[in-house]
């Protein structure tokens, strides 16, 4: 290894060390989902006021991010069970619904954006999606939005409401969540022929998910796979807590890295017009929650948890945390994400012609 692959290193490490610090403060004051949250925060705060190490920014690799996801995937798809299978075709009024809520999100918070937020109209509109991060950078980009504005506002909504969201119900139900998420899901002893069944399902989930080209497919392959091999009594654990913790962990560090390089101004000035967004989203959505847990398809905190327009990893997690049935939580949020991708391509058609 050379000195400068040395100091990379070294700081990647650090990095992460950084990160682990605020997961562990955030685990010590009782903070819900806390190496997430506290992972997020060390390094956000890092990268906001400019911290160097070794003579750089703070780093570490996004393709590592990428090994842990298949865990969260397979955490998730360890709650596939056969009454999990069978309640699933009572699912359709909620995700029929996603769509709507996706167009009222996306037109509101344009709105915002290009009349409160002064923003182009391409950056208001893309930065406006309530999903398909990765396709609103790129659409964005194309269309000629600030893609500095548009990357930030986009994590933002993601960042802020992955902190909120947890935050709020754990004010509501008077305790911390997320400090054992593994343990919620493990219904049998963890054997080395159930981490090998594991492994294998986060293996084939990720990369055949990737090959047939699905949705989100680095997180939707592995639950799929893991779906399969719960419903199937292949295995009936879950992984480990560490695992889960340490995947919390990079997927939190990742997230807060997204700061890097912008001005405390701006990135204040971004995140305030993201919490408007956000406020304005959790709105609409808890309206639609009501509405559906009214009707009787799924307790309240499992519909505010669909309808969050948070990440699917991050909200996967919080729904594991929860106990509030990650599998239909998921669901509608890869529903969300198409949706969202669609309605964005179909609007801009609109709206950039104006």
């Amino acid at each position: 290894m050379t000195l400068p692959e040395a100091r990379t290193a070294a700081r990647w490490a650090i990095t992460l060390a950084l990160g682990a610090a605020g997961g562990a403060l955030a685990l010590w004051i009782g903070a819900p989902l806390p190496w997430l949250l506290g992972g997020l925060a060390a390094t956000g705060l890092a990268a906001s006021v400019k911290l160097r190490i070794l003579g750089a920014p703070v780093a570490f690799p996004m393709r590592l991010r990428s090994l842990f996801i298949p865990v969260i995937g397979v955490l998730i798809g360890a709650a596939m069970t056969p009454e999990v299978l069978r309640a699933a075709p009572g699912w359709w009024p909620g995700l029929v619904s996603v769509p709507l809520f996706v167009v009222a999100a996306h037109g509101v918070n344009y709105l915002w954006l290009r009349h409160v937020g002064g923003l182009s109209k391409p950056t208001a509109f893309f930065a406006g999606m309530p999903g398909g991060l990765i396709e609103s950078l790129e659409q964005g980009e194309k269309h000629g939005a600030d893609l500095r504005a548009l990357t930030v506002l986009q994590f933002a909504r993601i960042a802020l409401t992955v902190t909120v969201t947890p935050l709020v119900f754990s004010a509501l139900e008077g305790r911390a969540l997320g400090s054992a998420a593994g343990a919620a899901l493990a219904r049998g002893t963890m054997e080395f022929s159930d981490a090998a069944v594991m492994t294998a399902a986060g293996v084939a989930g990720y990369f055949g998910g990737r090959w047939l080209r699905l949705p989100a497919a680095q997180i939707l392959g592995p639950i799929l796979a893991s779906g399969a091999v719960h419903a199937l009594g292949w295995t009936d654990a879950a992984p480990p807590g560490w695992l889960v913790a340490l995947a919390q962990l990079v997927i939190g560090v990742t997230l807060g890295l997204r700061f890097v390089g912008v001005a405390p101004r701006a990135l204040g000035r971004y995140f305030a017009l993201s919490a408007g967004s956000v406020a304005l989203m959790l709105g609409i959505g808890a309206g639609f929650a009501l509405a559906l847990s009214a009707a009787g398809l799924a307790p309240f905190k499992v519909m505010i948890l669909s309808y969050a327009p948070g990440g699917v990893i991050e909200m996967g997690l919080i729904a594991v945390s929860l106990n509030a049935s990650p599998i239909f939580v998921t669901a509608h949020h890869l529903v969300r994400i198409v949706a969202t991708v669609l309605a964005a391509a179909v609007g801009w058609r609109r709206i950039g012609a104006l």
